[in-house]
């Protein structure tokens, strides 16, 4: 079967602060998504986008108990290179952020600085290592994220959460107050 692509409404409408943002202050995105009947290996979901000038502070996924196994690949993609639009990315690299183990026959969590299924910690070597997006990263361009299902589909009606923590950085010093 043929790789889908599944797109959140947060991914779609880019809900993402504008720059009236304080630099600094630390923001989080949240999306949920609930896989459907036809989910399978290889298949993507585009979950969300940060900004321009995002500095990375954590990735912060979960997924609930549905039974199953699989690799959750959580990587970034930029808009369209020939169209410029978001409705079929570009691929950036798609384990960048990272590769996790998930079995999901018991509930997990898995972020930048650790994660669990179940009760059995994840190897810190599946999560945070790729040293391509490292903890303080500051992406220069609007960037999506997303996760892809690996060596299994991610199971019917399991539910994925996934929040992003970031700050703004807008090349100022933000130690300088300016009013």
């Amino acid at each position: 079967m043929a790789a889908t692509a599944y797109y959140t409404e947060a991914f779609r409408n880019n809900a993402a602060p504008d720059s009236t943002v304080p630099a600094g202050a630390v923001m989080g995105q949240f999306v949920q998504y609930t896989a459907g009947a036809n989910t399978y290996t290889g298949d993507t979901v585009y979950l969300l986008r940060v900004p321009k000038g995002a500095v990375l502070v954590d990735v912060i996924c979960q997924w609930d108990a549905s039974g199953g196994s699989g690799t959750l690949s959580l990587g970034t993609c930029i808009a369209n290179s020939t169209t410029g639009l978001w409705n079929s990315p570009t691929v950036v690299q798609a384990t960048n952020i990272f590769n996790v183990a998930a079995v999901t026959n018991s509930a997990g969590r898995a972020s930048l600085s650790g994660g669990f299924t179940g009760t059995s910690l994840l190897s810190s070597a599946l999560l945070g290592t790729t040293t391509a997006l490292p903890l303080g990263y500051k992406f220069t361009v609007d960037t999506g994220l997303y996760i892809t299902f690996g060596t299994a589909a991610f199971p019917n009606d399991a539910d994925f959460y996934f929040t992003v923590l970031y700050f703004m950085d807008y090349g100022a010093d933000m130690a300088t107050d300016v009013g």
